[in-house]
């Protein structure tokens, strides 16, 4: 794998992040996927609700360059190796 690439998986990581965080904020309470500490059984620290999903945003920015990105048989993806 190429220096280029890396910075490459980086860049494109990064954007899709900064991208997918707002429109999962956005999508968030359509989903019912809040938590709100007014309706909360424990207390929170919060004030305000919060978005529970924002993770989503950041899992698809790995996942989406390490697909395009890592091609078979390259060393971050041996596949001789058993655990």
């Amino acid at each position: 794998m190429r220096e280029g690439t890396v910075v490459w998986g980086f860049v494109s990581a990064a954007a899709i992040v900064l991208l997918l965080t707002p429109a999962v904020t956005w999508l968030a309470p359509r989903v019912g996927a809040v938590d709100d500490p007014t309706r909360s059984d424990r207390p929170r620290v919060h004030q305000r609700p919060l978005p529970r999903i924002g993770g989503v945003a950041i899992v698809l920015g790995i996942l989406v360059p390490g697909a395009i990105l890592l091609r078979p048989g390259c060393a971050f993806l041996d596949q001789g190796r058993t655990w």
